[in-house]
């Protein structure tokens, strides 16, 4: 092994550590040499890798964040009409999220100013490079809906109003479930978590019926999707953990 390959390995180590220390307690509960305990070295050999804490959180983040490229892109290798693509790629994004409710939270601190500010510069742009890859696939993607279902309206703005828009709508609703406000605070138990993606579901139906590209997609349609997202999300996690 050589000397980069041995870095980069060490640097992969101290990464996996602090995720599995942030799934029992918070970034601000963090202390370095916790880290340096878990991975087995020293904290020296921490800050050599990583300028501040705040530039290992955004190590954590793009560690994260490479992980669920990987997954987009098994989404879109699916063979299916470009709407089916472009709905599980969306449901997947969603679906990760909620089976890692911990590193979702770490993303969104990760995204904070005051914390990305403070991390490497490169560290930055190897975060910005990651999120323009999920951009670029998701946007592609979109793209080819247009063209296929509806080519009068295959513009560059339409486009990214498409993909845009399902991605908020599928935020908004992951960010409001896991507040517990409003109508969610009533999901308890498995038949309301069914109940809420339902209510979800008839949302993405609905906003896409906007587009005149519902008419092919049941409910149960978008079921069989939801489902198929998870088995590829679930396989990606088992790898990784």
């Amino acid at each position: 092994m050589s000397r980069q390959q041995k870095r980069e390995q060490r640097e992969s180590e101290i990464i996996q550590g602090t995720l599995q220390l942030l799934q029992e307690k918070s970034f601000l509960d963090l202390k370095m040499s916790e880290v340096a305990q878990v991975a087995e070295c020293s904290m020296g050999a921490i800050y050599s890798h990583f300028s501040s804490k705040e530039d290992l959180l955004l190590g954590c983040a793009l560690d994260i964040m490479r992980n669920q490229v990987i997954v987009l892109h098994k989404a879109l290798e699916v063979p299916s009409e470009p709407l089916e693509q472009l709905l599980l790629a969306t449901f997947c994004c969603i679906i990760w999220d909620e089976q890692q409710p911990a590193n979702y939270a770490l993303n969104q601190l990760a995204m904070n100013p005051c914390v990305w500010q403070r991390a490497s510069s490169h560290r930055n742009n190897a975060m910005n490079q990651e999120i323009e890859k999920i951009d670029f696939l998701v946007q592609n993607i979109a793209t080819k809906v247009l063209e296929h279902d509806s080519p009068a309206h295959a513009s560059d703005d339409n486009t990214k109003s498409l993909y845009l828009g399902l991605i908020s709508i599928s935020h908004g609703y992951f960010m409001i479930r896991s507040s517990g406000y409003g109508e969610f605070t009533t999901i308890q138990n498995g038949s309301g978590v069914a109940e809420a993606q339902n209510l979800y579901l008839l949302s993405v139906k609905s906003y896409l019926a906007g587009w005149g590209l519902a008419e092919t997609n049941s409910l149960d349609d978008l079921h069989s999707l939801y489902r198929s997202a998870e088995s590829l999300v679930l396989a990606q996690i088992s790898q990784t953990s």
